[in-house]
């Protein structure tokens, strides 16, 4: 779980490596890997890394659709 600290730290780097060269936060955010682990009853377990934010957003709707 990601804390208020990491968003902190991500939006640091965005305004020190993004914002000089003219980069959207939306352009910026994708270069950011994301890694998740999720367990659930009945032993099925899914993990993804190196994750886009679109391809995040691509397994959460997945996922819902199973629900």
């Amino acid at each position: 779980m990601y804390s208020s600290s990491d968003f902190g730290y991500l939006f640091i780097r965005y305004k020190a490596e993004a914002i000089p060269q003219g980069e959207s936060i939306r352009d910026f955010c994708p270069s950011v890997k994301i890694m998740i682990d999720i367990r659930m009853m009945g032993r099925m377990h899914i993990q993804q890394r190196n994750l886009s934010y679109r391809n995040l957003k691509s397994l959460l709707e997945k996922l819902e659709s199973l629900c």
